[in-house]
């Protein structure tokens, strides 16, 4: 878990990960996305996944569905089962 944690963090600080979410944002596959839905982006664009945010359990903590491809985006990140909201309007995930 550490592992994984410190493999997100890392992508984050080299500003390679980036959430875009809006009312109007498109799903890789280019349909309209539902509003639990995000893109993954990873070294300006250069790579793309999908996530999902599910079902909530408790206060900041809700499941995380996490796309096949992104293992080859962020390796390790297919392990990511929670997705936790932060204070500060960041998100982490977690095994």
């Amino acid at each position: 878990m550490k592992a994984l944690s410190a493999l997100i963090a890392a992508a984050a600080l080299f500003g390679g990960i980036q959430l875009f979410h809006g009312g109007s944002v498109e799903s890789v596959a280019n349909e309209a996305a539902p509003s639990n839905s995000y893109r993954l982006v990873a070294n300006g664009d250069e790579a793309v996944c999908a996530v999902s945010r599910g079902a909530e359990i408790s206060d900041g903590l809700s499941l995380l569905t996490v796309a096949p491809k992104c293992r080859r985006l962020l390796p390790g990140i297919e392990q990511a089962k929670f997705w936790r909201e932060q204070n500060d309007g960041t998100v982490a995930f977690s095994a």
